[in-house]
This record gives structure tokens, C-alpha cells and sequence, in this order.
């Protein structure tokens, strides 16, 4: 048998078993072979070339995704979220241990304990206030509704009420010492935060040294308040330098988000103010260059109702009671003056505040 005649017969077997292949086409579309010429021109027309291989489909993700198991996938997200928790206590547990290191830092060797002590009560305050907060205000037929005894927190609307006892008030900020600090936080409509904190100041001279060099109305004043008593009692280990004191404010403004452009208020604050720009750098960092001054009220106060006296009330020459009488007088000028904001009527070329 020729060569020709046996791949014929192999093509034709392989064509009764069903398999056809491109080159089986081929070969059986040659397996005739043209008695002529002509024919072999007319048969060569219709012979077709094989066609061209289809490439396999890659599988999608998507079919990867669906031939997956879904415990195994389960598992697997189990575990990533696994490992994901614990990294976030680490980190959570990393942040508190610098929280807590910076709190130290800042409050100084001295007044550590106070400092965690201090945060203990306003934890203990802060979860008082909220449940005070959270219920409606009560009726009392005496004094009519009770209002909560701390306010809400509202940082952007923070008052930073600022009150020094110093050794003048006349001389430069650099011949002046200063002997007390007090600082109270209250929010737009004058209700404390807290209970603020107050300092006493200690220098490296004695405090008899201090009062020798005071004017006699200024030692007659911190006489009578018990300003220099206290000054003298202090034991040595509670003793604080001013820089000490500073820490703590600062500390205690970052305690309620405050951390820059506070506004300074009280009565007269000029005069703390530039106390606090020269002796007091970090917490003059933090204060904005605008003041809240209730002499600003009280003298409009006085040019248009005619009142002779203000309306601090009986003070006792003390940081803190300075504090309180201002926080008083603004109250009473924001209650008894100043209308309701939806009783006002701005004039329409004033509307937007231009």
C-alpha cells in the first residue's frame, strides 16, 4: 500500500471513530485526488486550511472566588480580624502609657499624686455631669427651674476666666511677683466646666522678704485675705514654684481640649495678660491676643443706665473669689441686659455681621 493510500485510510478511521480534528479535515478533503487538471484547479478551491486554535480562558478572579470554599474563606477573615483587634489594643495600650507619661511630665515630681488624684474626681465629676445632663430639668417653687451644676462641653465657645494676686499692680511685669494663680473654664453663657484649680506661688526669698518690699495698701490687702498667712503655713514639701504652677494650668486647659487661641477672661485681664506674656511663656503660647473684660461691660453698663456701682458682689481679694465675682457681674449683664436671641432684631445692613 503507497504512502498516499495509507494516510487515507488511517483519516477514514479516525473519521468513523468520531474524532475530527482540523488536520483530519484537511486530509479528507484530499483524500479524492483529481482525474484532471481542470478538476485539480476546481478541487483546490474548495480546499479550506485548518482553522485557528482557540487559546484556553484563563480562570477570573471572580471564578476563583466562587470555586473557593466559603468556610475556608470565613476562617481566614476570622483570623485577619483576629490579628487586627490585638494590634489595636497594643497600640491603644502604647497611647495610654504616653498619655500618662506626659501627664507626669507636665504636672511635675512634685504634684504627681495630686495630679492623678485631680483626674480621679474629674473622671468621677465629668460621669456626674453626664447624668445630670441626660435628665430634664427640675421645678423647684422657690427658685424655679434647676439648672445642671456643670455645663455641657462646647470647646470652641470655652472661656478661660484668669485671675493673679501679685506683689503690685503699678509697677513693670518685671519688679512685680506673683503670688496666686486661679483659672476657671465656663462656657458661652458664663456656667462652669468645673471647680477650676487655684496656686499659690513660691519664690526662692523668704515671704517676710516679699511683704517688706509691698505698698502698704497692697500688704494690708493680702493681710486681710489671708493671702500671706497661707504663703507662710505652706510646709516645704507642698511648696511651688511658678513654673510648677504654670505646668499645672497648662496641663489643666489640655485636660478640656484646649490647646490654643483661648480667650482670657475676668475683670480687668489686661494686667494678667502681661503678667502671663513675661513670666509665663508655654501658657502665653496658648492664649489668643483677644480678652473678654467685664470692665468693657461694666463701663458701657454705667455711661448708659446710669449706675454708680458694679455688680461683683463682696470678693475677697482672693485668685479664685476674683474669678467667681466676674463670672457674677458678665451673668448678670448677659441676663438682665442682653435679650434673647430670638427676641433680637438686627437692623437688615448688619444681618451677616458685616
Amino acid at each position: 500500500m503507497s504512502k498516499a493510500r495509507r494516510n487515507v485510510v488511517q483519516a477514514g478511521a479516525t473519521a468513523k471513530r468520531g474524532l475530527l480534528t482540523p488536520q483530519n479535515s484537511f486530509i479528507e478533503s484530499a483524500e479524492t485526488k483529481p482525474d484532471s487538471d481542470d478538476d485539480r484547479l476546481v478541487t483546490a478551491k474548495h480546499v479550506s486550511k485548518p482553522p485557528p486554535r482557540k487559546r484556553k480562558r484563563t480562570p477570573d478572579v471572580a471564578d476563583e472566588d466562587e470555586a473557593a470554599d466559603p468556610e475556608e474563606t470565613m476562617k481566614a477573615l476570622e483570623q485577619e480580624a483576629s490579628t487586627l483587634e490585638a494590634k489595636a489594643k497594643k497600640l491603644r495600650e502604647k497611647a495610654d502609657s504616653m498619655r500618662k507619661t506626659l501627664a507626669k511630665t507636665e504636672s511635675g515630681s512634685d504634684g504627681e499624686e495630686r495630679e492623678e488624684d485631680e483626674d480621679e474626681e474629674a473622671e468621677k465629676k465629668g460621669e456626674e455631669v453626664q447624668a445630670v445632663t441626660k435628665t430634664r430639668p427640675t421645678v423647684s417653687p422657690s427658685r424655679g427651674p434647676m439648672r445642671p451644676m456643670f455645663a455641657q462641653p462646647d470647646v470652641g465657645n470655652y472661656l478661660v476666666w484668669f485671675d493673679l494676686e501679685t506683689t503690685d499692680a503699678l509697677k513693670p511685669p518685671s519688679e512685680t511677683m506673683i503670688l496666686e494663680v486661679a483659672v476657671r473654664i465656663t462656657d458661652k453663657n458664663f456656667n462652669p466646666i468645673d471647680e477650676g484649680i487655684s496656686r499659690l506661688v513660691h519664690w526662692p526669698q523668704s515671704t517676710s522678704e516679699i511683704v517688706n518690699e509691698m505698698i502698704p495698701i497692697v500688704r494690708e490687702m493680702h493681710q486681710k485675705s489671708g493671702l500671706i498667712n497661707d504663703h507662710t503655713q505652706t510646709p516645704l514639701q507642698g511648696r511651688r514654684t511658678l513654673q510648677q504652677v504654670e505646668d499645672e494650668v497648662v496641663a489643666y486647659l489640655k485636660r478640656h481640649r484646649i490647646f490654643s487661641r483661648a480667650i482670657m477672661a475676668g475683670a480687668g485681664v489686661s494686667f494678667d495678660r502681661t503678667m502671663v506674656c513675661h513670666w509665663m511663656k508655654k501658657l502665653d503660647a496658648m492664649l489668643n491676643y483677644q480678652t473678654f473684660d467685664t470692665t468693657t461691660l461694666w463701663h458701657l453698663v454705667k455711661r448708659k443706665y446710669n449706675r454708680p456701682n458694679r455688680f461683683k458682689g463682696i470678693t475677697a481679694h482672693r485668685a479664685m473669689s476674683d474669678i467667681e465675682g466676674s463670672m457674677r457681674e458678665a451673668k448678670l449683664y448677659a441676663d438682665v441686659l442682653l435679650k434673647a436671641p430670638s427676641e433680637v432684631q438686627w437692623p437688615v445692613e448688619y444681618q451677616d455681621g458685616v
